[in-house]
């Protein structure tokens, strides 16, 4: 339903639409305007209630004596449903009425700026209308003789009355004329994206956060301002022509009349508010929530990176918004921006958070953003000052992190805690850190969305920095939060300001599942140099040339030498490990990552495919990733890729083609593991750097892999010992000895043993403190050993038989296992023979 207004002109003391609409409850005049149906009020009744939010456009205009005569002037805009301007009422300087003169307004000037040139501020107030009911002529003088002393046109001729039917009642606008004013507002306001304080006037919408914002940095501006002046412009009661002094001054006067119009509506609002916030615990209404989100300043709130953990962050405020002001549920939306990275820059990313209106006084720190801080006069409140240190140090262990990837490209970490985003899944051992990586990978969270001067509000062409010299403070407040890098770091120190910013994920590679993840910094570790290689069961110098050929890969001293006469061929380092299982030949790998300090990146079959073009993409990857982050890449048990070739065989054959040429443009370190050395391909064989053999153990080794097992035990747990009888036990028993284990044989009884003797003294009466392991345990898992590896040699025979029949090696217990056969079959001949 709209409502019909005449835009005749009815005198001051008549109720009408805006004096309605201005005065504080905000109700219609059910005199002066009626539906389309005829009956009173319309629906200009439920439109004409303001949220108690938005300051209403009337409530210093019962107060002019404050304001001082014809300071302040008000203006009404008609627009169609489409928004457009169809009229704007002429300029008043008291409560204005809803019947413009639409003839006069348009043989003015839209901006009529010289009418009222002392006029410190405009009121400027939107009308929708549905469309004009009639229109016809009367003499401008009955409208005159309500209206002559306001400003309106007093000519006796014939002019249009239009009648509209009135959709809606919109905000209003403050524009600032005053340029003492304009200047003051300039010189306090550092930060407010979104409001323009370029041009010969400021526009502020209502509720005009932004003034009420900076009220006290306005009124200490004009109080220095007076303390200082000893010859400032005359003020405007200053009839005599002589300058002004202290408080007399133009600017000081033009101060007073925006205050007294923002403290007729928010002044007793905010001392309650006040007084709230010095409650244990401080709390806040929602229609004066906006006091605490002054863009510019800290806050706590939720991140957006939607896992379980749901943490606080840190964040500024960029700008807030109340929605839905005539509605009886508004919301207020509050911008927000923090630190985040992608890896090779730093910059701020816009999050965004809404509070839904509430009934009474809230607490604060309940809220789903809140300040940092609450400062009030002489009082300063610190709503969470543990939450604030955790922040800054954890920023500081962030910036730690991409410092090292910004010169290395990627950091090893040690990982243990709970990913970001995905299912929800905890990892526990090494990851590489890499955001750059992890946001080229498939499946990787959105990119951030980083704020920029080519799309953020706050650099516009009017922004009111940009009248400012470069290199002013206030043109670049936050200036040293954009694009952060490794190249900004030589210029710049970061602070506790940055640190505190710092977005809680970083993107990464998780080494043991091969998987791009987003990791928490709260859950990041340094990776501590291992001394692993020492238990490393190899000649010393078998183990000096593999770390040298390693070494040479990126190292020291630009790019390395190579023979090969092709550019890009053969530059990399590929090494053959083969022996029977459990000798050590995935553990070389890991103690030469260990000691050159790179990661380890190992694959299986089942990360690579057996299909040739599928394989061929993805060692592609594989390779490429190993070379970015300068890792060791190691395929273990990598039989199926060098096979022989053989006739009729088209999709081996096929593969193995496509796995040689990917080694041979591969530029860096490839170990390959097998204990089928009898089947690989001798053109695999060709591209090998260095083929080491491992032997089966000896007693001997057998009995220091024991050791470091034991000491391993005693170091990593203080509540767990050792039976001195189980250290002889393992050195001396026949039935152990008997068994020949290799090294994982040995690592999983010894982890069953300790498992056996924590559940015993888990289950003793009364638990005990100290976990012994004993003889007994390991004895229990002597004899299902024995009984299993007995089992499968009557049934297929020794693993030396089933290799020597497969022609897989050729080994120390193989060649035993020949000659012993060889002996046998030569009996057997003799037998034969007679």
């Amino acid at each position: 339903m709209g409502a019909e207004v005449q835009t005749e002109s009815i005198p001051p003391a008549a109720d009408n639409i805006m004096s309605n609409l201005n005065s504080e409850e905000g109700t219609a005049n059910k005199q002066s305007v009626s539906g389309d149906d005829g009956t009173p009020n319309g629906t200009m009744a439920s439109l004409g209630r303001r949220a108690s939010m938005a300051a209403t456009t009337g409530g210093i205009h019962n107060r002019d004596g404050l304001a001082g005569p014809k300071r302040i002037r008000y203006r009404i805009y008609y627009k169609d449903e489409q928004g457009a301007i169809v009229e704007k009422s002429q300029y008043r300087t008291s409560k204005p009425d809803i019947t413009p003169d639409p003839e006069e307004e348009a043989d003015k000037d839209e901006d009529e700026y010289t009418i009222q040139p002392e006029a410190v501020f405009d009121i400027i107030t939107h009308v929708t209308i549905r469309d004009v009911v009639a229109t016809e002529s009367v003499s401008t003088e009955a409208a005159a003789a309500g209206a002559a002393g306001e400003g309106a046109l007093a000519e006796g001729t014939e002019k249009p009355r239009k009648t509209f039917k009135i959709r809606s009642i919109d905000t209003s606008q403050m524009v600032i004329r005053s340029k003492p004013l304009i200047e003051a507002i300039r010189a306090v306001v550092t930060y407010y994206p979104g409001q323009e304080l370029g041009g010969n006037t400021i526009t502020v919408e209502e509720p005009y956060y932004m003034l009420l914002h900076h009220q006290n940095d306005l009124r200490e501006y004009f109080r220095k301002e007076s303390e200082n002046s000893d010859n400032a412009s005359a003020g405007p009661d200053n009839t005599n022509g002589e300058p002004a002094k202290g408080a007399d001054t133009q600017g000081y006067h033009d101060f007073k009349v925006l205050q007294a119009y923002l403290d007729a509506v928010w002044k007793k609002k905010i001392d309650r508010e006040i007084l709230r916030y010095k409650e244990s615990p401080p709390k806040a209404t929602f229609d004066m929530l906006w006091r605490l989100f002054k863009p510019g300043s800290r806050v706590f709130a939720k991140d957006d990176f939607r896992d379980s953990e749901e943490k606080l962050a840190g964040f500024i405020v960029r700008s807030l918004t109340l929605d839905g002001l005539n509605s009886p549920a508004p919301r207020l939306h509050i911008r927000l921006w923090y630190l985040d990275n992608i890896g090779n820059f730093i910059d701020r990313t816009p999050l965004s958070v809404t509070i839904n209106s509430y009934e009474g006084a809230k607490d604060i720190t309940t809220l789903p953003v809140y300040p940092v801080e609450i400062k009030e006069g002489d009082f300063t409140i610190n709503l969470n000052s543990d939450l604030e240190a955790h922040l800054i140090e954890r920023g500081k262990r962030c910036w730690k992190i991409l410092e090292a990837v910004f010169e290395k490209k990627c950091l090893e970490v040690k990982y243990n805690g709970p990913v970001i985003g995905g299912k929800s899944e905890h990892y526990k051992g090494r990851a590489v850190v890499d955001p750059v990586a992890y946001f080229a990978s498939e499946g990787a969270m959105p990119m951030p969305e980083f704020i920029t001067s080519d799309n953020d509000v706050e650099y516009t062409e009017n922004s009111y920095w940009n009248d400012e010299p470069i290199g002013s403070k206030k043109r670049g407040r936050f200036a040293s939060y954009q694009n952060i890098s490794s190249e900004y770091k030589r210029k710049h120190d970061l602070d506790d300001g940055h640190f505190f910013l710092f977005a809680r994920r970083l993107g990464g590679f998780v080494l043991k599942t091969r998987q791009f993840r987003m990791l928490d910094i709260n859950y990041i570790e340094e990776l501590k140099k291992s001394d692993a290689h020492k238990n490393l069961q190899i000649p010393e110098r078998r183990l000096q040339m593999i770390r040298a050929l390693t070494e040479k890969v990126g190292g020291v001293g630009g790019k390395s030498w190579s023979a090969d006469t092709i550019e890009g061929k053969g530059e990399g380092q590929i090494f053959l490990l083969h022996g029977p299982s459990g000798v050590g030949k995935t553990y070389t790998a890991e103690c030469i990552a260990e000691m050159t300090g790179r990661p380890l990146l190992s694959l299986t079959c089942a990360d690579i495919g057996t299909d040739e073009t599928q394989m061929e993409k993805e060692l592609a990857k594989w390779f490429r990733l190993s070379e970015q982050w300068q890792a060791i890449l190691l395929i273990d048990e990598a039989d199926v890729y060098f096979e022989k070739r053989a006739s009729g065989q088209l999709q081996r054959n096929s593969l193995v083609s496509a796995f040689l040429r990917s080694m041979e443009y591969y530029h860096g370190i490839l170990f390959l593991t097998t204990n089928r050395l009898g089947h690989i391909d001798d053109a695999i064989l060709s591209r090998i750097h260095l083929i080491i053999e491992y032997e089966e153990l000896t007693d001997e080794t057998r009995e220091k892999i024991w050791q470091q097992f034991f000491n391993k035990l005693r170091k990593e747990q203080e509540n767990f010992d050792i039976d001195p009888r189980l250290e002889s036990y393992v050195e001396r028993d026949e039935a152990l000895l008997t068994l020949k284990w290799n090294g994982r044989e040995i690592r999983n009884a010894f982890q069953t043993a300790v498992a056996l003797a924590e559940h015993e003294a888990r289950t003793a009466d009364p638990p005990k403190k100290t976990v012994l392991v004993r003889q007994a345990h390991l004895e229990q898992v002597v004899k299902m050993s024995a009984a299993f590896k007995s089992y499968m040699e009557n049934f297929k025979g020794s693993e030396a038989k089933r290799a020597f029949m497969d022609g897989a090696r050729m080994d120390e217990a193989i060649r035993q296992y020949a000659k012993d056969r060889k002996k046998l079959l030569d009996n057997a001949r003799k037998l034969a023979k007679g």
